[in-house]
């Protein structure tokens, strides 16, 4: 495995790490406000574990270094910055909202999409919604199953044959907390009998959305 795919892999395995730890409650009410004050976020307790949640998440997928190139943190005067955690301060100190780390993120279209800065913070202004899918799609009748913190999760197998040309999968849900896609890959093995023993391999691929 090349330098840059075992950076990917580890990056991604740390942030679902993260997700994973975090517990999406099914409730109607949202957990925070847009017009929260980034102030209260980063210090009340009663967001503890949302903002130390978001801030390990920035610093995995280093998205506080894309905005240091932000026109509107520049503006602002907020440009020595040196973690997560620093520019959180910065952007507090200046009364920043919760809604306006969201339109630096969307405007100033610095972070590659998608984004889990984004889509944690987001999601959080939402109540909890069922996860649908708005295209179905082709797929075996094989299941998988794991347990994350007690839950245990399920999700369809889809197979797709590797050859010289690109490989084109159209995935289309929506939901609250926002749909993960993990793509890997399963050597030696037939759609119609799946062995009991494998390992899945994390692919590194291009996703639109």
């Amino acid at each position: 495995m090349d330098p840059d795919t075992e950076e990917y892999v580890r990056r991604i395995q740390t942030l679902n790490s993260i997700k994973d730890r975090y517990n999406f409650t099914t409730t109607l009410k949202s957990k925070i406000s847009p017009d929260l004050m980034l102030w209260n976020f980063i210090r009340d307790e009663e967001y503890k574990v949302e903002s130390s949640s978001f801030i390990e998440i920035m610093e995995a997928e280093k998205s506080w270094e894309k905005l240091r190139y932000s026109k509107i943190l520049i503006q602002s005067h907020i440009v020595n910055f040196n973690s997560a955690q620093d520019l959180l301060n910065q952007m507090a100190a200046k009364n920043f909202a919760i809604s306006h780390f969201l339109k630096i993120c969307i405007e100033d279209n610095l972070l590659p999409y998608p984004s889990d800065t984004v889509s944690f913070i987001h999601d959080l202004n939402y109540s909890y919604q069922l996860l649908k899918l708005v295209k179905d799609i082709e797929s075996t009748n094989e299941r998988v199953r794991r347990r994350v913190n007690g839950q245990t999760e399920e999700f369809w197998v889809v197979y797709a044959k590797i050859g010289p040309e690109p490989v084109t999968i159209q995935v289309h849900a929506s939901g609250i907390p926002s749909p993960r896609y993990e793509w890997y890959y399963r050597p030696n093995d037939e759609p119609g009998s799946p062995s009991e023993e494998f390992k899945w391999t994390i692919l590194q691929v291009n996703q639109y959305f």
